[in-house]
């Protein structure tokens, strides 16, 4: 019985092998794209219409066609540079004897129509901000005329602060909703008016005039009130059609339409939803369509990326990507869902687990694509980005070089993703002293954004701080104030004076005053940097503890150590608050504090802090990372301070041990170890010892940087202050 069952099965196979496709010859019209109920129905002659790799005969004046197809198909073009507009572009099609109506536009139309919607809708995103900034600032005023046991002041309060959310969401996400308004944009620059129904008609005028609120009230309507009773409704009438639905019905009953609807009509919702900044109507309804909907990909996978960028629910977002991998689809689709799961796990810290992840994403890329394609640069390098946290800068070269070879062979030159992977090299580089190669690589990401961007565009502006960054580790702070000036500017130009990057060029300038030793000229632009993340973000964000730690540092190089304890207490409060205990910056923290209780001469509490520090640094990063280094660094100075000097050099090596594995020999932070063991020497009296660190030092500095930085010049005094005493020493013998 069995071989029998076998035996008939192969011969069902080699029929079906032997088959041929029926084909048809469908008819069509190509006409234009319509923008309105009044917009005339213009039909396309001359041009030929593509179904897979068959082109119909060229449109007769009334845009008449014919063409080949299988029983169900995909318009896949036109010609003579003429775009597909929606509904026809991507839907799939069954052969009908009823005239197909293929819809297009031209490039040059799409491209008006696609700038004008988006000009018109960057410029209200503009104003509802700045109303709500006003109604902000108006609350805040009222609030601060009222005490705490006014009748109305709990009221006012709790309005003032859900504002004061909304204009936090405004600011901060700008640049993410910018990228979903033009990909509004392009949709509605190639959907067609006249073929929508009643209802997308009204969200597609609603859509052009930027009117979100007006969408979300007519889909409120629509839905009765009840999204999630609406999405029941429509999948038990698909449920009873299904039931009575004839064996042979090819055609889509009236409810499985209805059905495709709704699940429209929330899509719109959630759409109009983030530009309203309401990120928790967005997880719900997310939330309802993946109930809904359980095995949609695309809603798993949409919901788990907003849950991880925008939310920062973790957790949350893990199990959407979960659940979009136990699909078991396409392996191009587990691809991308490895890819997030790897992003979440990046979000976390936890690089181990996102370098897993992200070389499972990369082994199916590689089977699939091979090696020259965008998803495989992307994954080679976000594993850069892993190796460049853990501090493994190699490797990290290594992937983004990868990326930007990869990048090179599919794109030209002047390509904004080929700017990225110079962007991150140039990165790469900074962090291991190699301030000429950062220079040219992020000079090379400068020269590409401005050929592809006009000057005012934020990559433009982050080139230039990433420039100035590196002229400020070299000492060339005229160059470094000039290019942080310059993206003060475009900053201001784009954003206006309360926005985050404006913050960041301020901090950035602010630090280039530090290193000059101008203190208060550094504290104007700090604190500057400090009043807007203020107002923006409140007192608990991690962009104000950086403030709080930079302000802190001033204190500290002044000698003020009260104040200077003060601002770093307020960056540790933050951080645990928002990082938790066990996170580098607060490590990090920790040893600022140390240094602190150090320099008053209070060991113990210093050592307190010290070893806590060490303690987290340890748990993430093991005992090779730069981190670890700069803790063994403070922990040996403590040492030293006591005069315990074999337990200070103890500590001080193995800082160097690590900063050699790390960085190589010359580094900037290698070149202080040696200082540091230098200094080690001459407090006892050790002045061969002494010279032979110093010179060391010495070495690598003028390597890295020009001749006239005040390291390079302190350091030769105390080499010259060395030999004199050696001198002396000798001649006393």
């Amino acid at each position: 019985m069995i071989s029998l069952r076998i035996k008939t099965l192969l011969a069902s196979l080699l029929i079906f092998v032997a088959s041929t496709a029926q084909t048809y010859k469908q008819s069509g019209v190509v006409r234009m794209i319509t923008t309105s109920a009044s917009s005339p129905i213009t039909r396309v002659a001359g041009v030929k219409v593509q179904v897979g790799n068959t082109l119909s005969n060229a449109t007769n004046s009334n845009g008449e066609f014919n063409v080949s197809v299988s029983n169900q198909f995909i318009v896949q073009g036109v010609t003579n540079d003429y775009v597909l507009a929606l509904p026809t572009k991507g839907k799939s099609y069954y052969y009908s004897k009823n005239s197909l109506d293929v819809v297009v536009t031209t490039k040059e139309q799409q491209q008006a129509d696609y700038k004008r919607l988006y000009t018109t809708l960057k410029r209200k995103y503009r104003k509802q901000a700045e109303e709500l900034n006003r109604l902000r600032q108006e609350s805040k005023d009222r609030l601060e005329e009222l005490e705490e046991n006014d009748a109305d002041y709990a009221t006012l309060k709790a309005r003032y602060d859900s504002l004061q959310t909304f204009y936090t969401q405004y600011v901060t996400d700008e640049d993410k909703i910018d990228e979903e308004l033009k990909r509004i944009s392009e949709d509605l620059s190639i959907t067609d008016f006249q073929t929508l129904d009643s209802i997308s008609q009204r969200i597609y005028e609603l859509k052009c005039q930027g009117e979100w609120k007006s969408i979300s009230d007519l889909l409120h309507d629509v839905m009765h009130g009840d999204a999630a009773g609406y999405l029941q409704e429509k999948l038990a009438n698909k449920d009873r059609a299904i039931e009575i639905r004839k064996a042979a019905e090819e055609q889509e009953t009236a409810a499985e339409r209805d059905l495709a609807t709704a699940f429209l009509f929330m899509e719109e919702a959630i759409e109009s939803f983030k530009a309203q900044h309401l990120n928790d109507s967005v997880s719900h309804y997310y939330e309802l369509l993946t109930i809904a909907d359980s095995t949609n990909w695309n809603y798993l996978n949409s919901a788990g990326c907003w849950e991880a960028v925008y939310m920062a629910h973790y957790e949350k977002a893990m199990s959407y990507h979960q659940k979009a991998i136990d699909l078991q689809l396409a392996d191009t689709l587990l691809a991308k869902s490895y890819n997030n799961i790897g992003d979440v796990y990046n979000s976390q810290g936890d690089y181990p687990k996102a370098s897993e992840y992200f070389n499972k994403a990369l082994k199916i890329q590689l089977a699939i694509f091979g090696e020259n394609h965008t998803d495989v640069a992307q994954i080679y390098y976000s594993l850069g980005s892993i190796y460049a946290s853990q501090g493994d800068y190699q490797k990290a070269l290594e992937y983004c070089n990868k990326s930007l070879n990869v990048r090179l062979a599919i794109y030209d030159e002047n390509h904004p993703t080929v700017a990225l992977s110079y962007n991150s090299i140039g990165y790469i580089y900074a962090s291991q002293g190699n301030y000429p190669k950062a220079l040219e690589y992020f000079n090379n990401a400068l020269k590409i954004q401005l050929t592809v961007y006009d000057e005012n565009l934020p990559a433009v502006a982050t080139s230039y701080n990433n420039l100035g960054q590196i002229y400020s580790d070299q000492g060339n702070y005229a160059q470094a104030l000039e290019c942080h000036n310059k993206s003060l500017n475009i900053r201001l130009a784009i954003y206006g004076e309360n926005h985050p990057d404006v913050a960041t060029s301020y901090n950035s300038i602010g630090g280039d005053y530090y290193f000059q030793n101008d203190y208060p000229k550094a504290l104007e632009y700090l604190n500057k940097a400090l009043n807007i993340q203020f107002v923006i973000f409140g007192d608990n964000h991690p962009d104000v503890a950086t403030s709080y730690n930079n302000i802190g540092m001033v204190y500290f190089s002044q000698g003020d150590y009260a104040h200077a304890l003060e601002y770093y207490n307020n960056t540790l409060r933050i951080l645990v608050a928002i990082l938790g205990e066990k996170h580098p910056n607060v490590a990090l923290s920790y040893d600022n504090i140390g240094q602190i209780y150090s320099s008053q001469g209070n060991y113990l509490k210093a050592l307190e802090y010290h070893n806590k520090a060490l303690e987290i640094q340890l748990a993430i990063f093991g005992e090779n990372h730069p981190n670890v280094a700069t803790v063994y660094n403070s922990i040996g100075y403590i040492y030293y301070s006591q005069g315990d000097y074999p337990k200070a050099l103890e500590h001080i090596n193995k800082a160097l041990k690590i900063l050699l594995a790390v960085y190589g020999e010359n580094h900037p932070n290698v070149a202080t170890s040696y200082i540091n063991l230098g200094s080690m020497y001459s407090s006892q009296s050790d002045y061969t010892k002494t010279l032979e660190y110093y010179n060391k030092a010495l070495n690598i500095l003028t390597s890295l940087l020009p001749e006239t930085h005040q390291n390079i010049s302190t350091l030769k005094n105390k080499i010259a202050e060395t030999e004199k005493k050696l001198n002396e020493k000798q001649e006393a013998k």
